[in-house]
């Protein structure tokens, strides 16, 4: 699995043709906090069903859990990552969103 930091737009492109098995945009570790909001706008403008990738999101404990889950059933996410997830209903949340 290859990492992208998804304030990084450009390497998108890049880590899909590199061969990796999977590609992941990192919208948690990888993101400042200023930098979230923008990260997530600027990768859903990018998804598109033939750009299959994982999406790491943010912890349900944070501000921007609901807007990232949003994202998570929109074309071209593939599968969801979770960090920190420490309730059923949280992954319940995130199936149910990824569902749409």
């Amino acid at each position: 699995m290859l990492f992208v930091s998804g304030e990084k737009p450009e390497r998108f492109p890049k880590a899909l043709a590199a061969g990796a098995d999977l590609v992941c945009i990192d919208l948690e570790d990888a993101v400042a906090p200023p930098d979230k909001d923008a990260a997530r706008d600027t990768l859903q403008g990018w998804l598109r069903p033939g750009h299959a990738v994982i999406v790491r999101i943010n912890s349900a404990d944070t501000p921007w859990f609901a807007a990232d889950l949003a994202l998570c059933g929109a074309p071209g996410v593939a599968g969801v990552m979770l960090p920190k997830a420490e309730r059923p209903e949280t992954l319940a949340q995130v199936a149910a969103a990824g569902a749409r």
